[in-house]
């Protein structure tokens, strides 16, 4: 399992942004010659490969999570909320961290389109919070220094 980050300027690129950075990097990463992108049941995915990945992005970042087998990730920028009607609605405590950690799960689950063996929820970079669920069992690397690509 493999993640790649790229910085954008604005939120209207991000959508672009996150099929260029994808498109790229399995060109050169995982040596793929015809990256063709096709959505499918609302799943973006490879036409000619089995190699799997998911989108994600929020405020200036946009993030591809890549595996060998089905994934969903999840990243969000930790911005204030009401974090008391949220704890409600959710049923979960009312704290920021708390609401995050919820919700990157849920919407890592949702863009898994599976059930999920295993969700890991992590501190990514200062301020943003990331959830990767996938069919698999997996362990996550160290996320203390930032990088462009993290390896697991």
């Amino acid at each position: 399992m493999k993640i790649f980050l790229s910085g954008i300027e604005s939120k209207a690129e991000q959508s672009e942004a996150g099929r260029a950075l994808t498109i790229k990097t399995a060109r050169e990463i995982f040596g793929l010659e015809n990256p063709e992108i096709e959505v499918v049941n609302k799943k973006p995915r490879f036409v000619n490969s089995d190699l799997h990945f998911s989108i994600s992005h929020s405020e200036k970042l946009v993030a591809v999570c890549f595996d060998s087998e089905p994934t969903g990730f999840d990243i969000e920028f930790m911005k204030e909320r009401d974090f008391e009607k949220l704890a409600k609605r959710y049923n979960i405590p009312a704290e920021k961290e708390a609401f995050y950690r919820f919700w990157t799960a849920h919407e890592a689950k949702i863009k898994l389109q599976a059930k999920p063996l295993a969700i890991k929820t992590f501190m990514i970079q200062d301020g943003y919070m990331a959830s990767i669920a996938s069919v698999r069992k997996f362990e996550l690397p160290d996320f203390s220094e930032f990088s462009s690509a993290y390896d697991f």
